[in-house]
């Protein structure tokens, strides 16, 4: 089962207005034995679901990012849930958002960087931001046009 993103963040967020039902799906989820039946989540939906919870134009008291990475590894512990992609790109996204206290509309970038990481493959952008999230072996910022 592939939960969207807007799921987990009313699982997880108890003033959504549908907490309650997500919660419970969840819960239930995760705890009823079906055989070769996981919880899959992409990390597109983990990005997504840190760059909601942490945005404070979506809810007045953000998450802190420690607390909504802590609810993905909760997740991720459990047998019944694993990544859809396995690899490294989800303990290097981990670790970039953590270490850097990365949230809102950074996350996206930390997951390209994480994927980046992830593949040893540079990233290529224009944008000089990705500086503070990758090394420069794996960065090439191109200059603009003038």
């Amino acid at each position: 089962m592939l939960p969207d993103v807007n799921v987990l963040v009313a699982a997880f967020r108890k003033d959504h207005p549908q907490h309650r039902v997500a919660a419970d799906w969840l819960n239930q989820t995760l705890a009823i034995n079906v055989d070769g039946q996981l919880l899959l989540l992409p990390i597109g939906v983990i990005s997504s679901f840190l760059r909601l919870v942490t945005q404070p134009k979506i809810f007045p008291t953000p998450t802190p990012i420690e607390r909504a990475v802590d609810f993905i590894d909760w997740l991720l512990e459990n047998p019944k849930a694993k990544l859809a992609n396995p690899g490294t790109e989800w303990n290097d996204m981990r670790s970039l958002v953590l270490t850097k206290q990365l949230s809102a509309n950074q996350i996206p970038d930390a997951q390209l960087a994480a994927m980046s990481i992830s593949l040893s493959e540079p990233f290529v952008t224009f944008d000089k931001g990705f500086r503070q999230l990758l090394p420069p072996s794996l960065l090439l910022v191109l200059r603009a046009a003038n």
